[in-house]
């Protein structure tokens, strides 16, 4: 499905719904770079293993990539598929 922001043509990004959209740029609005499990659980007003597990389910769909254990970065959206 297309649709238009102010003009320019969007497509609904396949795996991840809206509110899941919503949580993630907003985490990457409020964190520089990599992100902790407890700034995303600050972030979203989790607990932080409710947290871990948002992180997690967005690592297995290719959202965010693990670093190291506890630390996340977003995957760029112009990273190729696997």
């Amino acid at each position: 499905m297309n649709y238009y922001v102010q003009g320019v043509l969007m497509q609904t990004i396949s795996g991840l719904g809206k509110e899941s959209r919503n949580r993630l740029a907003k985490i990457m609005r409020d964190t520089k770079g990599t992100f902790s499990v407890s700034q995303v659980a600050d972030i979203l007003q989790l607990p932080a293993n409710k947290a871990a597990k948002v992180l997690s389910r967005w690592m297995q769909q290719g959202w965010v990539s693990r670093v190291r254990r506890g630390l996340y970065i977003p995957v760029p959206l112009e990273a190729p598929s696997t």
